[in-house]
């Protein structure tokens, strides 16, 4: 059966996993025959950094663009002096939908949300953050089920906010989810614990791989390469720390990162302080990731929390070896220790940098694990995860709910 499908994703035209996940997903239900649309609080471009199907519509609550001149960026309500008072007001005040919302959230994004969900009287809504929960659960009519897809750990998820999502599944709430689901095993045993009891579907679906399983890469190269936004959860600072005895002992090898966020500057003064700017490159953002993954030998994880991280399995994917901290969750749903990657302790800054170095030594280990790594990836191939994602669609639209069949 074909539904109308709505993605909500809070920035969908940046670079980064979850809007890498959702466009894979969406653009193969959009090529499946559903209807899909993408909402999003702001855009920044005209077009995505990630592909997207052509039939897919795009709703955005802000534009941060000039429609006439792309290329000129226009501030939001709350920093627009010339904006509309009342505008500008309702965008400094505090977003409805959760104690804790993100700072992207105010009154304003709430008055648009519920223009763009009030809309919506049939169909599945998919959201990727807690507050876009709040908003479709609230929002949406009657005959519109609701997924709500967890794409970071619980670690990241507030007391308040946990509170806020056990309300959204309880039997006796006004308005439920029809779903709630993890990316990893581990994610959804915490998580129970949070929310049952409940009649909400509670259930695990990875993320799919967007590169096919192919030509593994040749791992020739002496490059490791780590990506993701320039922030605290991404432990680039640890992954510098663990690379400073690497600059001397490996000097042929080299450590790009990819991504851009808060801390760029802080990283790279820390690798200036260190005197390692020959081995240790920021590269800003790339578009061309699939290409860089593959002109790798290894890939490298630091951070101190995640879900079931995307360019971990793209990497694999491509048969580019692991070497991550086991942090709290998704690693270890994907790695092996010692089979298809390296798994080190949490923080253990020596242990990384001593599994990157056993890798760089050894292009025979680095082959075995890469071999393997793609065997664990092919288990994530979008074709079954979305058959999954239909069997959901099916199951939340409200005619099939049993609650609404007694």
């Amino acid at each position: 059966m074909r539904h109308r499908l709505t993605f909500m994703v809070p920035f969908a035209y940046g670079v980064g996993g979850i809007p890498r996940t959702v466009f894979t997903v969406a653009n193969e239900c959009a090529a499946r025959g559903h209807e899909v649309e993408l909402v999003t609080i702001s855009r920044s471009r005209p077009t995505p950094y990630f592909e997207l199907h052509p039939s897919i519509r795009a709703t955005a609550v802000f534009d941060l663009f000039d429609a006439e001149d792309p290329e000129r960026s226009v501030k939001r309500p709350r920093r627009d002096p010339g904006a509309d008072p009342v505008q500008r007001k309702a965008d400094r005040t505090k977003s409805t939908l959760s104690a804790a919302a993100h700072p992207a959230f105010s009154a304003l994004v709430d008055q648009r949300l519920e223009e763009i969900l009030g809309r919506q009287r049939s169909g599945v809504v998919i959201t990727t953050r807690p507050e876009l929960a709040v908003a479709a659960t609230r929002w949406t009519g009657p005959g519109v089920g609701v997924i709500h897809q967890e794409h970071l750990s619980i670690t990241a998820r507030s007391g308040a906010m946990r509170e806020e999502m056990r309300a959204l599944v309880a039997p006796d709430a006004e308005h439920r989810l029809g779903a709630f689901l993890t990316l990893t095993d581990a994610e959804l045993d915490k998580w129970r614990k949070v929310l049952e009891p409940t009649d909400t579907i509670l259930d695990v679906v990875a993320n799919p791989t967007p590169f096919d399983v192919g030509a593994p890469a040749p791992l020739t190269e002496p490059v490791v390469v780590a990506a993701g936004r320039l922030e605290h959860q991404k432990g680039f600072d640890m992954l510098i720390e663990a690379w400073l005895p690497l600059a001397t002992s490996h000097p042929e090898w080299r450590l790009d990162i990819y991504g851009e966020g808060r801390l760029e500057s802080e990283l790279q003064r820390r690798i200036d302080e260190l005197n390692i700017g020959e081995r240790v490159r920021l590269r800003g953002l790339t578009t061309e990731m699939e290409r860089v993954l593959s002109d790798s030998s290894i890939y490298a994880m630091s951070s101190r929390f995640e879900g079931l991280p995307m360019i971990l399995l793209e990497a694999m994917s491509l048969g580019v070896p692991p070497v991550s901290f086991d942090c709290p969750e998704g690693p270890r749903q994907l790695i092996d220790d010692d089979r298809n990657g390296r798994l080190v302790p949490l923080a253990d800054t020596a242990a990384l940098g001593t599994a990157l170095a056993d890798l760089m030594d050894d292009r025979a280990l680095r082959l075995r694990l890469g071999s393997q790594a793609q065997g664990t990836a092919s288990g994530y191939a979008v074709g079954p995860v979305v058959d999954r994602w239909e069997e959901l669609f099916e199951a939340v639209t409200p005619r099939r709910r049993w609650w609404q069949r007694r």
